[in-house]
């Protein structure tokens, strides 16, 4: 009785509500578990090291590293007879910074239009055959050539692998879920493989700063995944005002984690992605059905 409310007082507000939870009860599945908070010492240690790798990502002007293998495909197809460009759009569209590149590049100063380009598709009969051949080769290059690229990715190879895999069943099922309302699939697919890049950025930090033998947490840590989880929407931000993406992208790559979105038209696609991104479990079933 000592905590009871006196007569008369005002409730107590109620906690907000998960801003998934509408979502997870119209599709029948659990809510994703909110984590459990941490001590005030792991939390300041954790944004320290936060820091740091939003620092080194800074310092080094790291970007997503592209597929050595899915390049060297784009260069065997843009060599072969009779090569057509809804294939090859295809091909880029699989691998989040070969998209990025060649968006960049299709909305450069030098091969921009009135239009700004906001596909894969748009940018590749933009620019040609030989163009994308070109970028793709160039692209390619940083992470056939760099050795210190391949150390990374012996280091953290996994965790990339986890992440370059869930930017797939996001970008799948988010166009899934396009075709069901009135969203374009085109655009839900790109923001869907772009909309977490700083993640698989932040990474690329960490993996450097382990290789400088640099305190940083393994791969089995769960702090590895709150480190990413604090720096990826500041850091994918940047990258995508960096590399001048389509400023739906950017909005994307900000927004996806707002607790509070507009119903305005202007966001369906931001919506679509962050349904599709809120529980990836769920998307992979979508997509296997």
């Amino acid at each position: 009785t000592l905590f009871r409310s006196p007569p008369g007082a005002p409730a107590a507000p109620a906690a907000p509500e998960d801003p998934f939870a509408p979502f997870a009860r119209a599709l029948g599945v659990p809510a994703p578990a909110e984590p459990a908070p941490l001590d005030e010492a792991d939390e300041l240690a954790e944004l320290e090291l936060a820091a740091g790798v939003l620092a080194h990502c800074r310092q080094n002007k790291l970007g997503p590293a592209s597929s050595p293998t899915l390049s060297l495909r784009i260069l065997n197809l843009v060599a072969a007879p009779g090569a057509e460009i809804s294939e090859l759009a295809r091909i880029i569209a699989a691998d989040p910074a070969l998209s990025a590149g060649i968006l960049n590049v299709a909305n450069s100063a030098y091969f921009r239009g009135v239009d700004e380009i906001e596909t894969v598709r748009d940018a590749v009969t933009r620019l040609g055959l030989d163009e994308v051949g070109r970028v793709a080769g160039a692209l390619s290059a940083k992470s056939l050539f760099n050795p210190r690229l391949r150390q990374e990715q012996a280091a953290y190879g996994p965790r990339f692998t986890d992440l370059y895999r869930r930017a797939i069943v996001v970008a799948t099922a988010a166009a899934a879920l396009a075709m069901r309302t009135r969203a374009r699939s085109d655009r839900c697919y790109l923001g869907g493989m772009l909309h977490d890049v700083g993640r698989s950025v932040a990474l690329r930090s960490v993996a450097l700063l382990h290789l400088e033998r640099r305190p940083v947490p393994g791969l089995g840590d769960p702090r590895l995944d709150r480190v990413l989880d604090r720096v990826h929407v500041e850091l994918g931000a940047e990258l995508h005002q960096e590399w001048q993406l389509p400023q739906y992208l950017t909005v994307l790559a900000v927004r996806h984690h707002d607790r509070e979105i507009p119903a305005d038209e202007e966001f369906r696609d931001l919506h679509v992605v962050r349904l599709a991104a809120a529980r990836p479990d769920v998307c992979e079933a979508l997509v296997r059905g």
